[in-house]
């Protein structure tokens, strides 16, 4: 590209080569510097144009980053609020369904050692164990309590047939001794 006191240069030194050229040359060579000219103006504009697009499209591309950014903070923040909730779940709840379906929600491993435990003897009373015996006529049930002892669903001795107060040692489905871990 050309400077402007180069131009200027050449259009003194075609000036000056009228007279020696003549003015069919001159003008030959004024046109083609006009037209250089011309065409210098052009690529200027468009590299204008270039440099507005790569700027509005940069722009654009920002404010779409920015707009993930938001929707990806609101997410996470949700999903924080999810996990909040079924740990809450997992540890206060007293039904085991709900327990199960949290912890298999956050990905927690079943334990390894669930299908060992016996369903009778291990677990919280009344909510894991399940009942050695029951009435299907009515609510009446037998199970293990936390202390080891049979306890049926009347409870303190205040029926005669009551087992409040029976120890056992061993449980009488599995075998395994009570007590133990």
């Amino acid at each position: 590209m050309q400077t402007p006191e180069q131009i200027e240069g050449l259009k003194r030194i075609a000036e000056d080569g009228k007279t020696v050229f003549g003015s069919n040359v001159v003008k030959l060579l004024l046109a083609a510097l006009e037209e250089s000219q011309q065409r210098i103006g052009k690529l200027e504009l468009y590299i204008k144009s270039l440099e507005f697009n790569r700027e509005d499209t940069q722009k654009r591309a920002n404010e779409k980053l920015r707009e993930r950014d938001t929707k990806l903070a609101e997410a996470q923040q949700t999903i924080a609020r999810h996990e909040e909730a079924l740990n809450g779940i997992i540890a206060y709840s007293t039904d085991k369904n709900a327990v199960d379906i949290a912890s298999e929600s956050m990905g927690y491993p079943e334990d390894e050692n669930e299908e060992k435990k016996c369903g009778y003897c291990t677990g919280r009373p009344l909510v894991d164990r399940k009942p050695l015996m029951k009435s299907q006529l009515s609510d009446y049930s037998v199970f293990i309590n936390s202390a080891n002892y049979l306890e049926d669903s009347v409870i303190g001795g205040s029926v005669p047939h009551s087992l409040y107060g029976v120890r056992i040692k061993f449980c009488p489905v599995c075998g395994k001794e009570l007590g133990k871990s």
